[in-house]
């Protein structure tokens, strides 16, 4: 996992509207092939959109394109009702941060060293980090649980604490809008669900691709569905994650269970196949 800089905003409150990104028509190609394929949508503003599917489907093309890694080959793309391409390089950087799926493989300093980096974007030119802004490197190492790996070297430790600690450095920039691909990748279920907690709390926009649906239900305000490049259902958890879209896009049986509510679900997935492949492999007999 790596990551972009990023500061608060530029972009006056007073002009934006409600849709962070809007997108129309939007085809991304690499030479002759088409990644991404005719999508049109919108990301809300101080939401959290959770962008799912199987693997290959195109999720984190679509997320490189929103943070302009990506340059679409046609169609449009706003952020903050604005062409994306009208905003230099630093432009975004200043106003979107991004946690990639992957750690960078070297980092020659300690954790604490680490997470102070993403103080750099709102720091002065040749001032210094106040005591506030060292305290919110220290609740933000806090708040991913690393309080006892503060001045361990960051290449020491696990990858699901290397994304801990880049989350952290991503807390610290205080941006309005976070990019991440996979954030829960490597992290053991109690982490991955302490960290879509404190993410939920961020009350910032969100956009990240995950591949627990039953997570996504449960932590995402709206999901898009992508398969082959394309969006096959976008909107509320209970229109997209839906008994016969599951069956289409990862080809597996699944019952769709709802809360009282009908707004929060569950997904149990049919194993039957499974079982019947492990009998054929080991016997009937394999206790």
């Amino acid at each position: 996992m790596s990551i972009q800089s990023s500061t608060q905003s530029t972009v006056s409150s007073s002009k934006k509207g409600a849709d962070v990104f809007v997108a129309t028509a939007l085809y991304w190609k690499v030479d002759k092939s088409c990644i991404l394929n005719n999508l049109k949508f919108e990301i809300k503003r101080n939401k959290i959109t959770g962008v799912i599917g199987p693997n290959g489907a195109g999720k984190s093309s679509l997320l490189r394109c929103l943070f302009g890694k990506n340059k679409i080959s046609s169609g449009s793309l706003s952020f903050n009702d604005k062409n994306i391409y009208d905003y230099s390089r630093r432009e975004l950087a200043r106003n979107i941060a991004v946690v990639l799926q992957e750690p960078p493989t070297q980092f020659d300093m300690d954790v604490c060293e680490l997470v102070s980096l993403g103080l750099i974007p709102n720091l002065k030119f040749l001032s210094f980090p106040s005591a506030r802004d060292k305290q919110r490197v220290i609740s933000a190492i806090a708040d991913v649980e690393l309080s006892d790996k503060l001045h361990c070297s960051f290449n020491t430790l696990s990858g699901g604490e290397k994304q801990r600690a880049m989350l952290a450095r991503a807390i610290v920039q205080e941006t309005k809008i976070l990019i991440l691909d996979e954030p829960t990748n490597h992290l053991d279920i109690q982490h991955q669900i302490d960290i879509l907690h404190l993410i939920k709390k961020l009350n910032i926009t969100i956009v990240l691709s995950i591949h627990d649906l039953n997570i996504a239900s449960i932590f995402c305000d709206e999901l898009i569905l992508m398969d082959e490049g394309e969006i096959v259902a976008k909107g509320f958890s209970r229109d997209v994650l839906t008994e016969s879209n599951l069956k289409n896009v990862f080809k597996v049986d699944a019952k769709i269970e709802k809360n009282s509510s009908r707004v929060k679900q569950k997904i149990t997935f049919d194993l039957s196949k499974l079982e019947s492949k492990t009998d054929s492999i080991f016997g009937n007999n394999h206790e």
